[in-house]
């Protein structure tokens, strides 16, 4: 299922979870070539039959070659499979491998805080929580910022009606936490203080440091 080009085609990792398919029936809908990756091949493989015009590229987090044999090719990641503290490190390294940009879905805090950590000088974008606080917020200060090009502070608050997260978040979280309190999260490098927990961890809102125009 890997017979057409996937020039300029983005990958989604995680493709047949709940937020995945969103993420791939929109790629479609934009005409965006779309290869569809993750750990399952036979759920793979049932949404190629549904949707023929996406490639299936099989991976595994704890298989590197695998990962890059998914990524070959492409013009980015998107990473739509949690536990991101488990997925996060292996495909975002994947990513810098290929020299492609990483984008994930995570609304795990611990995971987020480590992705800040240790891509922080990444050689190509890496945004992690771009759903929800984390890309979405920088995207809105650089909006508000206008032609500055530096601030002392920036607080972001954002507010919700309602929010139903599926079994597979609310499961994810709790793994979060758990390699969080073991010593690390995600990837070999990343260490989640309790300081850097509790910083990213205030819900409704939080403060982050900005400079350089980013």
């Amino acid at each position: 299922m890997d017979c057409m080009s996937t020039t300029a085609a983005v990958v989604v990792y995680g493709a047949t979870g709940h937020t995945g398919r969103f993420i791939v029936a929109e790629l479609r809908r934009r005409g965006i070539a779309t290869v569809i990756s993750g750990r399952d091949a036979a759920r793979l493989a049932a949404l190629a039959a549904e949707w023929t015009d996406v490639v299936v590229r099989p991976a595994t987090v704890d298989d590197a070659s695998s990962l890059d044999r998914a990524l070959a090719g492409a013009a980015a990641v998107i990473n739509c499979a949690g536990p991101f503290a488990v997925t996060g490190g292996p495909v975002v390294e994947a990513a810098l491998r290929a020299g492609i940009p990483y984008v994930d879905v995570a609304a795990e805090i611990e995971a987020n805080a480590a992705m800040f950590a240790d891509h922080a000088a990444a050689a190509r974008p890496v945004v992690p929580a771009m759903a929800f606080y984390g890309g979405l917020g920088d995207l809105l200060v650089t909006a508000a910022m206008g032609e500055w090009t530096a601030a002392d502070e920036v607080h972001v608050a954002y507010g919700l009606s309602s929010w139903h997260p599926t079994a597979g978040t609310r499961a994810a979280g709790q793994v979060s936490m758990s390699v969080a309190r073991a010593g690390g999260c995600g990837s070999r490098t990343a260490r989640c203080s309790t300081t850097t927990t509790r910083r990213w961890s205030r819900i409704g809102s939080f403060q982050s440091r900005w400079a350089g125009g980013r």
